[in-house]
């Protein structure tokens, strides 16, 4: 399947410059985060991003994996969040844009208890992992156990949109992903459970409930 696919048109009054950059690491978690940009080839992944493959990336445009409705990422991991005694946003956003903007309304309802999605529940305290579990399952759906091959190709990945006190960073998943290495990352996505045991160590680890 072609990645030329169009997404968002970038022009340079639109476009600014990153102020974290993610490279990848062998072992967890699998990324290192730096504040400057590493020497080498780099990919900014967003929707405003110069590279299609950037673009497409992006979690405004990737579609989720296994989502019915065929919403992108973003909107997927926005609805799955929980804020105090409450569930899950139902039935949810179309766009990634009106999810974040309903996100800032449900945050109202109390502190985010957890991500409830495909029936299983990922408490708080897993902090990026739900987002990270399906982005990299959505990347892999879409192009894949290849693009992790492609991302291997970078030495480091930006977001320019990325708030450092974000819960989750798609350029961070990115070099996880390429950290991780096809095996790996393809055992990782095969379960929630499974990319828990990859992705962190064994004091870390709380799996989510079913």
């Amino acid at each position: 399947m072609t990645e030329h696919r169009q997404y968002a048109r970038t022009t340079p009054a639109d476009s600014r410059p990153p102020m974290t950059w993610f490279q990848p690491s062998p072992g967890p978690p699998f990324h290192i985060a730096r504040g400057r940009p590493p020497a080498g080839r780099s990919l900014e992944i967003s929707s405003r991003s110069r590279d299609p493959l950037g673009r497409g990336l992006s979690a405004m445009n990737l579609p989720a994996a296994g989502d019915p409705r065929g919403r992108p990422v973003e909107a997927v991991y926005q609805a799955a969040k929980c804020y105090g005694g409450g569930g899950p946003d139902m039935p949810g956003c179309e766009s990634g844009y009106a999810a974040k903007r309903r996100d800032r309304e449900r945050r109202r309802d109390g502190p985010l208890s957890a991500f409830e999605h495909e029936g299983r529940r990922w408490p708080a305290e897993t902090g990026s992992a739900f987002y990270d579990w399906l982005w990299t399952r959505s990347a892999i759906a879409r192009w894949g156990i290849g693009i992790v091959d492609r991302l291997r190709e970078y030495g480091a990945f930006s977001d320019q949109f990325h708030n450092a006190g974000a819960l989750a960073c798609q350029a961070k998943t990115a070099a996880m992903v390429a950290g991780m290495g096809r095996a790996r990352a393809q055992a990782a996505t095969g379960s929630p459970e499974a990319w828990l045991r990859e992705t962190r160590g064994p004091a870390a680890r709380r799996e989510p409930a079913r």
